[in-house]
């Protein structure tokens, strides 16, 4: 049975713990297979189940040995789980010092739970790693963006307060734009308030945004949400990248507005779709 917490945790399915469980030896036996070809993900498999005991009696240092060639194969779930075992001592000598080099190439090879380790040492230091929160949660959020809901549950929200300017691409109108982003992992609301011009007509839009991954420093997301002026209402959807440089945030995103209620003496009456293209810059607390 899975430990609960356990790094090793986000490494197996609790269906195919259950899948292995009940199928015996042959499964093992085609894993083992796989990983003397060389591939990394069965060899990693082979760590988990041989670790924590799922359909075969527990053998930590065999877990290590399939961790170890998982790692050294390129797969970043044997790199996180080795280095969990460094950290453990389970079997192998307890070397704290091993364990963030090894999340290191987790993470670059694309492990949340790699990240998440990496986020972890950095926020609490130790280990070599002198203690720095702000690159901890910056490997938190990349973890969130991976996937991995443990790393999300950590992140502290962050406030950014941002300067837009916007052209709309189906209509010679332009905006200024101050906007305020509250974000928590992979999901943020963001109230703007536009004046746009040449009406001089103010609005507030209110969007839902998610960033289902993050590369490096690149946010790409997604967006929803309403464009609300005097006596007209719109559904937006838009989509962008942040491009984050610590405190400093660059964006850019495209979005759709849809009129749905728009008064006659409205300049959007004629025009009820919009498709504005936005630039920012912006700084995170």
């Amino acid at each position: 049975m899975l430990r609960e917490g356990s790094p090793i945790q986000a490494l197996v399915s609790p269906l195919l713990a259950v899948w292995l469980a009940s199928a015996g030896a042959q499964p093992i036996q085609e894993l083992e297979a796989a990983c003397a070809e060389g591939r990394g993900a069965e060899c990693a498999m082979l760590g988990t189940i041989y670790r924590e005991g799922i359909g075969v009696t527990v053998d930590e240092c065999l877990a290590a040995r399939f961790f170890d060639r998982a790692c050294a194969l390129g797969n970043g779930d044997g790199c996180t789980g080795l280095g969990a075992m460094y950290e453990d001592g389970s079997c192998v000598q307890r070397e704290l010092d091993q364990a963030p080099a090894l999340h290191e190439k987790a993470c670059s090879s694309g492990s949340g739970m790699g990240c998440k380790n990496l986020g972890d040492l950095y926020r609490q230091g130790g280990a070599g790693i002198p203690r720095n929160p702000e690159r901890g949660d910056f490997y938190l959020r990349k973890a969130c963006g991976m996937g991995t809901d443990s790393a999300c549950d950590e992140i502290p929200p962050d406030v950014q307060l941002e300067v837009r300017g916007e052209q709309d691409l189906l209509a010679d109108s332009s905006s200024l734009a101050v906007a305020g982003e509250l974000e928590r992992g992979s999901f943020a609301i963001v109230a703007t308030i536009l004046l746009q011009y040449p009406q001089y007509a103010p609005a507030l839009r209110l969007e839902g945004r998610v960033s289902p991954l993050r590369w490096g420093i690149l946010r790409p997301y997604a967006g929803v949400g309403v464009n609300l002026r005097w006596l007209a209402v719109a559904v937006r959807a838009s989509a962008g990248i942040d491009l984050q440089l610590s405190h400093l945030h660059l964006s850019v995103d495209l979005g759709g507005e849809y009129f749905f209620i728009r008064p006659a003496d409205q300049a959007v009456a004629s025009k009820p779709l919009a498709l504005p293209l936005s630039l920012g810059v912006g700084w995170s607390f």
